[in-house]
């Protein structure tokens, strides 16, 4: 999926800086603390339970909110033509590069679940969640201006009201770059973030809230209709 960075004025998007997932959920997480577990003498058995007597939670929970994550994308990519308000600029992305139609919707924040007795096949392993707000959703390429295999539209027009709200779902870990002889904290090849019942929780809660404050025709509803969160 293609990601872009746009400044809104006057009811226009006009892109600044193509984007990569990373420098939207990782590169913000990093510079905010929020990557490595904390420090924990516990670890997780062979069929991941805590060992018996200890009783702790299997992660940490943590948010990036937009205006985070747009401050750490401008001051690492804008560097020298920052616009005078940063809010302004919007993050973009184009769920459905590959089809005739285009899918463009805003990211409104990254929420994150950090096993913290837990390293995945040996790596780090942080399920992350995507909110994301369409802008357009299943108009045609050429309504919007895209040419090609260029996936980004820019300029395009702001939709008329704020669309439904939708969620999408990656996972951190480490990548060993054989080449480089080194390893770096990166966004895994697949969104099959592997949620144990803890972060399954955590993100469900969130969700219920989040779409609690969206208007009922464009999602607001309670998923749940609990009272645990």
């Amino acid at each position: 999926m293609p990601f872009g960075l746009y400044e809104v004025s006057g009811g226009t998007y006009t892109l600044l800086a193509g984007l990569s997932i990373d420098d939207i959920v990782v590169e913000p997480a990093k510079a905010h603390g929020l990557l490595l577990p904390t420090s924990s003498t516990a670890t997780l058995d062979d069929q991941g339970c805590l060992p018996p007597g200890v009783w702790s939670k299997l992660g940490v929970p943590w948010h990036l909110a937009e205006s985070k994550i747009i401050e750490v994308i401008a001051t690492h990519r804008l560097s020298g033509s920052t616009p005078s308000s940063l809010s302004s600029l919007k993050v973009v992305v184009n769920i459905t590069p590959a089809r005739p139609t285009v899918h463009l919707a805003e990211i409104k924040g990254v929420w994150g679940y950090t096993y913290t007795h837990w390293r995945g096949h040996g790596q780090y392993w942080i399920p992350v969640m995507l909110k994301l707000q369409s802008l357009w959703l299943d108009v045609p390429r050429s309504s919007l201006g895209i040419r090609g295999g260029v996936g980004l539209p820019t300029p395009f027009s702001a939709p008329p009201k704020p669309g439904r709200v939708h969620f999408e779902f990656f996972y951190i870990t480490e990548i060993i770059r054989k080449k480089e002889r080194k390893v770096t904290v990166a966004l895994g090849s697949f969104n099959h973030p592997l949620l144990s019942g803890e972060a399954l929780a955590y993100f469900t809660c969130v969700m219920r809230k989040e779409l609690m404050n969206e208007p009922r025709p464009c999602g607001g509803l309670d998923i749940c209709g609990c009272d645990q969160c």
